[in-house]
């Protein structure tokens, strides 16, 4: 009971995942095992079933370095962050667009208000008028707050100028699995 208490009291180091693979740690799994992708002898990559378990033989090239990898890697991901950048500018200008034709009905329903003022006969079909653009003017926001809500990259990020816990962020938003 003793033992158990003092094992109890002992404090527990988290693991960062943040070893030598920089932004791959953790990612990195071997296509043949599953198990890990590792650095047994940096900066070269080992698969841990082929180097410690002895149960995979899917023997890495040795020329297979983290360095160019990673080089590798962060090259793939600009591409995408570049695409997505693209995609949320299409969206900006969608967005104006959606704004503008809301301001557009917004005057014509102001006009509809003046006409409606100066004979109030046409009042019934001023109304139905006004109804309809009025739903046109909530449909149109509420496509323009999903819009907004699907992009959030307000700003040109290049990958290889962030720092590695800004890149470790970036790969481990996906938990994307790279094979070798």
């Amino acid at each position: 009971i003793q033992c158990q208490y003092n094992m109890a009291k002992n404090k527990q180091i988290k693991n960062t995942g943040k070893g030598k693979l920089g932004f791959l740690g953790g990612l990195l799994k071997c296509k043949n095992c599953g198990r890990s992708i590792k650095c047994y002898n940096y900066p070269y990559l080992r698969c841990w079933g082929h180097v410690v378990a002895k149960n995979c033989d899917n023997e890495i090239p040795k020329r297979l370095e983290i360095l160019s990898l990673q080089s590798y890697v962060g090259d793939i991901i600009q591409e995408e962050l570049n695409i997505w950048k693209n995609y949320t500018s299409q969206c900006e200008e969608e967005v104006a667009t959606y704004q503008q034709r809301i301001q557009t009905l917004q005057n014509e329903i102001d006009n509809l208000l003046d006409f409606v003022a100066s004979d109030k006969t046409y009042f019934v079909m001023a109304k139905k008028r006004m109804d309809e653009k009025t739903q046109e003017i909530e449909e149109l926001k509420s496509l323009i707050a999903n819009i907004q809500g699907n992009t959030s990259i307000n700003e040109n990020i290049i990958f290889n100028e962030l720092n590695e816990d800004e890149k470790f962020d970036i790969t481990d938003f996906e938990k994307a699995f790279v094979t070798t």
